[in-house]
């Protein structure tokens, strides 16, 4: 950092990469909560005694945050947006993985759609992997907060599994309405990779700094996955609205199953017949195509209407030894009159055996 910088936040002059990790490291683990690994053993021993009058590690980091709600000369931080959206991105470790599972032992049932197993090793089946002594969760790294799980495929990366921590993160999305706003980032939440995903957006919300202050929340589907009493009961007694998407799972039935069987099964009905009261038109459309008639050449279209099949037009490739057909076009309904009148306009031949053929085209 610059010394500008250095001396605004009061850091000490000559300080290194070094001293503010070991500071913040030692932070952290004052703030961590009372049911960590730092502070209960293996055998069930409590070693550290958390401070009731610190904040929570949650609270801190999003107190830190509020910071970047208001630039220098503002009088008040920019207000937030009615409509928030919560997402998590995965945060490698920086410590090499000793062994890998098929599947990562994740503590949430939620898994991506291209989620597939991985291939199996270990270095070294003495030492690795290890077992969390609280969650009995698996360890493949020297990093021993890390655990391994789901995140989503791209192009980069050749598999959806990954050793580290899932950072959920809270961002302003817009007012109804609203054309353009600055996507802040309010809320912050740390767990590691493979928690549970509702309660950690849960614990997000519960440690905004200055509290909740939208009505609209939008999430992916890694938290619509969990269930109503752990996710969407919990955001209502907040007065929160939640929109969300669904699950490959949750898509079923489509809305086309819930049709009653009647109206799927229901057979076509003959449009038009009702505009024309004449009765032998609406005979004459319902009856069927003679035979010796053949299929349209191009595939019909696909009726839109559910249950509703495509009718056949009149312009097909007729049999040569068979007269027009008697089918009407469900377009244009005509009545018999009128197509006789139409027939007289275009004269026909007559061939020695009976067949007709079209008037010569004149020159």
């Amino acid at each position: 950092m610059p010394p500008g910088q250095l001396r605004r936040l009061g850091v000490p002059q000559g300080w290194t990469y070094f001293n503010f990790q070991t500071t913040f490291k030692a932070l952290a683990e004052a703030l961590e909560p009372d049911g960590s690994d730092r502070r209960i053993d293996p055998n069930g021993t409590i070693i550290s005694v958390r401070r009731p009058d610190l904040l929570s590690l949650d609270e801190f980091a999003n107190s830190l945050l509020s910071g970047s709600w208001k630039l220098h000369g503002w009088r008040a931080p920019l207000p937030w947006t009615q409509v928030q959206a919560i997402d998590s991105t995965d945060i490698e470790t920086h410590a090499r993985a000793r062994a890998w599972t098929k599947r990562p032992d994740s503590l949430d049932e939620y898994e991506p759609d291209d989620s597939a197993p991985n291939r199996e090793w270990n270095e070294d089946p003495n030492e690795w992997p290890k077992i969390g002594h609280l969650d009995r969760r698996k360890i493949v790294s020297a990093d021993l907060q890390a655990r391994i799980g789901w995140r989503t495929k791209t192009d980069g990366r050749a598999t959806n599994a990954f050793n580290g921590y899932d950072a959920h993160l809270l961002v302003d999305a817009g007012n109804p309405g609203s054309k353009f706003w600055v996507p802040l980032i309010r809320g912050v939440a740390v767990r590691p990779a493979g928690s549970y995903k509702a309660q950690a957006g849960l614990d997000l919300l519960d440690s905004l700094h200055g509290g909740i202050q939208f009505d609209h929340l939008t999430a992916d589907r890694g938290y619509s996955h969990a269930k109503s009493e752990a996710w969407a009961k919990p955001l209502a007694a907040r007065g929160l609205k939640y929109v969300h998407d669904l699950h490959t799972s949750q898509r079923r039935p489509h809305p086309s199953d819930s049709l009653p069987r009647s109206v799927l099964a229901r057979r076509n009905p003959v449009p038009n017949v009702a505009a024309h009261p004449d009765a032998e038109a609406a005979r004459i459309q319902s009856t069927h195509q003679p035979e010796g008639t053949r299929r349209p050449t191009r595939p019909l279209r696909r009726a839109r209407t559910v249950g509703v099949r495509p009718q056949p037009t009149l312009r097909q490739r007729r049999h040569p030894v068979q007269g027009p057909c008697a089918r009407w076009a469900p377009s244009l309904p005509e009545l018999p009159a009128l197509v006789t009148a139409r027939r007289a306009r275009a004269p026909q031949q007559l061939r020695a055996g009976g067949s007709r053929v079209p008037a010569r085209r004149r020159r």
